[in-house]
């Protein structure tokens, strides 16, 4: 896995499949016994733990003290604040009613606000942010859109963690899927792993699906049509073969709409 400085990559995959205990390897909060994470040029080992500095995050939910305001706790974190990005942000978020109050009358998305903050204030090279979206009403959740790319633009770096698909893919460059084992795919969502779904009307839908099932193509069925997956020449070519060998006849065939949820769920599930 390999993240360019100033871009937004997006970690999907399963529940429980390990993406937060990435993270936190990467953070330096969970040891591993293999491989090497290498982080603003310093290289961590299973026997080599530099201090990693530049760096924010929000894992899980914000650990906040209820008894001090939303700004004491993001000053708790560090002495060397960007004022004019705390202000921005706190502009942008519409934190400014409530940010010098306890968090003991916060919302569940004020407080996730506020982790968001913590995390982008300390985070001056790297921000890593673990399902941040959670809590947000829909208009926070443009805001943090705003906020991120505009961070990015300057050169930040950013790790995000989400299971709302559409979410990252208005707002990350790349993705890497995290499947069942370990294994981390990279996956292009800005053009290199295109769309590949098409519907197919066809004189026998059900023996279709069991034949394409039976073959391992990656398949369903939507709107009376087959769908299915033809990434490859090869694909194709079995999926036609299976189609006459069964004498189904085609009355249509169509691509679909780009679903890039529906590609990477087909993609994960053949990661399994």
């Amino acid at each position: 896995m390999s993240v360019q400085e100033g871009t937004i990559v997006g970690l999907v995959g399963p529940n429980g499949v390990g993406k937060t205990t990435l993270m936190k390897c990467i953070l330096e909060l969970t040891p591993f016994s293999q491989g090497e994470i290498v982080v603003n040029g310093q290289t961590i080992t299973a026997r080599k733990k530099p201090k990693i500095t530049e760096i924010g995050a929000l894992i899980e939910s914000p650990g906040l003290y209820t008894y001090l305001s939303g700004m004491d706790n993001i000053r708790l974190y560090t002495n060397d604040v960007d004022e004019a990005l705390l202000e921005r942000v706190i502009t942008i978020f519409k934190m400014d009613h409530y940010i010098q109050k306890k968090v003991s009358g916060y919302s569940l998305g004020m407080r996730q606000k506020v982790g968001i903050l913590q995390a982008i204030i300390t985070g001056k090279k790297v921000v890593i942010l673990d399902e941040p979206i959670n809590g947000l009403d829909p208009q926070s959740v443009v805001d943090f859109r705003t906020i991120i790319q505009d961070l990015a633009a300057t050169g930040v770096t950013f790790l995000i963690s989400s299971h709302l698909i559409s979410e990252l893919e208005r707002l990350a460059d790349n993705l890497y899927i995290l499947n069942n084992g370990g294994h981390l795919e990279a996956f292009d969502i800005r053009g290199g792993d295109a769309n590949h779904w098409f519907e197919l009307a066809t004189t026998n839908n059900n023996k279709l699906l069991t034949e394409l099932t039976r073959a391992t193509i990656s398949t369903h069925q939507a709107h009376g049509r087959v769908v299915v997956n033809l990434a490859t020449e090869a694909t194709t070519k079995t999926v036609f073969n299976i189609i006459a060998a069964n004498h189904i006849e085609v009355t249509e065939i169509r691509q679909t709409d780009d679903d890039l949820e529906m590609q990477i769920l087909d993609q994960m599930k053949r990661g399994k």
